[in-house]
């Protein structure tokens, strides 16, 4: 890691092996698609298999292991036609890890049948795969999911080695972009079941169709994991790598990452709002994206924010404007970041003194309360914006109710979240790709995490469940999501990729593990 590159010199000409050193966010108990639950996990599939769809950096979904695709008038069924010279990797050394499978004997060709296992695979409750959105949408998938039709009923079917037809329950605007996740990327049945039962948690039972290849896998002496990507000598699409290895470290510390990055052993890392503050950014290439909204977040969990009187005249005396200006960020109206392909129309209610009043009167005889104190937590870098936030409250709430700031440390903000010992919160979304139902969808009961940060307000947000199931709108949902007030949009948030050693070209399509390597490249 001392390095960031090796050059070779010969007489005849130049030849450059370049290497990427870089952090992954968390440990990667298995790289099988279907079954992966970390975010170190997504980024390492994400570069190593790929899925009928890509997405790049401009945001435009692209065919990938597909070379073209048909839609039916009707939005229903959507037919594929496959790359006849697509590989998966293989090499000698996984033998010994595999139940008879030799190079010799592998069917290496990448197939419709791969993706039709797949799917069946991830639909599966069996399998107990973490990410099922896109198997939700087709025919029959909802069911294949809750265990009451099996998994032959979905509305996959491979007519031939070359051609993929997928049925659809109804209409999705966003379905080609969720074929582009971690949990479509295809499976090779032989190869699964040589795996004996540890497909994915082994170098040797690691495959994968994409640029890169996993070609080490090593635990370190601190419990940590660190994993080396080649250039896939067998990949023949559209995204050759530019680089010839990644080595990623596992590291979610900010200290360890920044300081890593300034000595030298990093020569890349993603830096969330936090990382670039306590950064030199001048010393290096930063490549933001937005791909975060800062909201005020009520905690469900709290017996005075669940109350909806309570927490609708507290939103509603909530100048977000004021707040963003104090933080120096750009004020926004709706949850849906930046990076998402779907922008957010937002929703603001505006109530008057009289109104606020009357909600609070109400609150009071729900609770039983003559007295309300709740706590408001917050990083230290925003405790000045909302101790003039907690002024305007003083002035606009009555005195029954009194706000109190809890500022922590930014370094420890995270944990101080997860603990839930507070009403409301400041604190980020962060896009999880970018679909926007696919972000909106974390407010929801059957969201990919059932509550955000731990603060179950997904379980009133019936409104934003109805609006998902029903209609696929982003504009519906989070007006649905806006208007029960459990989520004040505050300002804009963003990431970034940090560059030093001549490094660029590296991106993010959305959350923070949607981070793609092969078109990084040193000037």
């Amino acid at each position: 890691m001392l390095l960031s590159f090796i050059v070779l010199s010969a007489a005849c000409g130049r030849n450059e092996v370049t290497v990427i050193y870089t952090n992954i966010l968390s440990k990667a108990d298995t790289l099988d698609p279907q079954a992966q639950n970390s975010a170190g996990a997504k980024t390492l599939i994400l570069n190593t298999y790929e899925g009928l769809t890509r997405v790049t950096p401009e945001g435009e979904v692209v065919p990938a292991a597909a070379f073209s695709y048909e839609i039916s008038s009707d939005g229903l069924t959507y037919s594929f036609r496959l790359r006849t010279d697509g590989k998966w990797y293989f090499d000698s050394s996984k033998e010994d890890g595999l139940d008879g499978l030799t190079e010799a004997n592998f069917d290496a060709r990448v197939t419709s049948a791969d993706f039709v296992y797949a799917f069946r695979r991830g639909a599966d409750p069996a399998t107990k795969c973490s990410d099922t959105q896109v198997f939700s949408v087709i025919k029959n998938g909802q069911a294949v999911l809750a265990g009451s039709k099996t998994p032959d009923k979905l509305g996959i079917s491979a007519p031939d080695d070359y051609t993929l037809v997928i049925q659809l329950e109804k209409p999705r605007t966003d379905f080609l972009r969720l074929l582009s996740g971690p949990s479509a990327m295809p499976c090779s049945e032989s190869f699964f079941n040589a795996c004996g039962g540890r497909y994915g948690r082994r170098l040797a039972t690691c495959t994968g169709n994409g640029p890169f290849c996993l070609t080490r896998l090593r635990d370190e002496n601190d419990g940590t994991r660190s994993y080396r990507l080649s250039k896939n000598p067998v990949y023949s699409g559209e995204s050759k790598p530019q680089v010839d290895y990644v080595w990623m470290y596992q590291s979610s510390d900010p200290d360890n990452m920044t300081n890593s990055l300034a000595q030298g052993d990093y020569n890349m890392i993603y830096a969330d709002e936090y990382r670039l503050s306590v950064i030199d950014a001048a010393a290096y290439t930063v490549a933001t994206i937005p791909n975060a909204t800062d909201c005020v977040i009520f905690n469900m969990n709290s017996v005075y924010s669940a109350n909806a009187s309570l927490r609708k005249a507290i939103a509603s005396s909530l100048d977000a404007r004021a707040v963003s200006s104090e933080l120096h960020r750009e004020h926004t109206i709706s949850a849906i970041p930046g990076s998402c392909l779907t922008p957010g129309a937002g929703f603001e209610a505006s109530l008057g003194p009289e109104e606020i009043t009357e909600l609070i009167g109400k609150a009071i005889n729900e609770l039983g309360e003559q007295n309300l104190t709740l706590t408001l937590l917050c990083p230290q870098s925003a405790q000045a914006a909302f101790k003039k936030q907690q002024q305007l409250w003083q002035e606009s709430l009555t005195v029954a109710v009194n706000i109190n700031i809890k500022a922590v440390a930014d370094s420890s903000f995270a944990s101080e979240l997860s603990g839930g010992d507070y009403d409301m919160a400041f604190a980020p979304v962060y896009a999880l790709s970018t679909d926007s139902l696919e972000y909106l969808s974390q407010f929801t009961p059957t969201g990919k995490t059932g509550s955000l940060y731990g603060l179950n307000i997904s379980g009133v947000n019936i409104g934003v469940t109805e609006a998902l199931a029903s209609s696929g709108d982003p504009t519906l949902t989070e007006r649905a999501l806006l208007a029960s007030r459990c989520v004040v949009p505050i300002c804009t948030n963003e990431s970034a990729l940090v560059y030093s050693d001549k490094l660029s070209g590296a991106y993010v399509t959305g959350a923070e593990y949607e981070i793609f390597f092969e078109r990084a490249h040193f000037s």
